[in-house]
């Protein structure tokens, strides 16, 4: 009895083995293509027409084509290219928080915020992400703080969603003492106060161009001009 022949579609089923060098060559392939590493969505291959990411990925996890399986492309690419894995971040500490924190304040004169976008420090962080992870748990830590917490507790930082409210008697307290230790009336732009528990002069004259502050016996200005920006011009000797 003669053999049956094959069917076309059984003859496409073939491929031919795998090896993880291969791989990591169409990956750095696609990267400087795109700009970009590839992913399991990704599906088509410029540099390989006949394969697809997501085959590639099954395979890997599978192991078929001889690959050992029990891994993944987002795997592949993070032990081989360093790549960051979304499904596998890597564990946060209080230690390593506070030290990128110490270090964005030492570049910047400020505490780091959940908008100051990425840490430079640590290739792949987002600080929103870190708060996230110090809100929610995750990544090692247990939840139930947030990023402004965890630095008012470790570094004396204000808590910038509850800062308490300024009044005009205070403000006028902190600019003389200002003047008393400088010899001059603060402005917008004057250095930080050396006490960390007040808030910049460019938040307190902000905060005063939106108080009217009484009218006091050295100073006859109009209290709707006055601002702590506007101390340094009308009383600077």
């Amino acid at each position: 009895m003669p053999s049956r022949p094959l069917r076309p579609h059984r003859l496409g089923q073939y491929r031919p083995p795998l090896t993880i060098e291969q791989i990591l060559a169409w990956a750095d392939q696609h990267h400087c293509r795109t700009g970009q590493w590839p992913t399991s969505e990704d599906r088509e291959m410029a540099d390989a027409p006949a394969e697809k990411w997501c085959n590639i990925t099954q395979s890997l996890q599978v192991g078929t084509r001889g690959l050992p399986g029990g891994s993944s492309l987002a795997r592949l690419l993070a032990e081989h290219r360093g790549v960051r894995n979304r499904a596998a971040l890597p564990l946060l500490t209080e230690a390593e928080i506070l030290a990128w924190a110490d270090a964005y304040r030492a570049r910047t004169g400020t505490w780091p915020r959940t908008e100051s976008g990425s840490v430079p420090e640590a290739p792949g962080e987002v600080w929103a992400n870190i708060d996230q992870a110090l809100r929610d748990g995750g990544r090692g830590q247990p939840g139930g703080s947030s990023l402004p917490q965890l630095l008012a507790a470790r570094r004396g930082a204000r808590v910038y969603l509850h800062e308490p409210k300024l009044n005009v008697e205070q403000i006028l307290a902190w600019a003389q003492a200002h003047r008393e230790r400088t010899g001059r009336w603060p402005v917008a732009g004057s250095a930080r106060s050396t006490s960390t528990s007040m808030p910049s002069w460019r938040t307190r004259s902000a905060t005063a161009s939106s108080v009217s502050p009484p009218v006091s016996r050295q100073d006859t200005a109009s209290p709707r001009s006055r601002s702590v920006t506007s101390w340094g011009a009308s009383t600077s000797a």
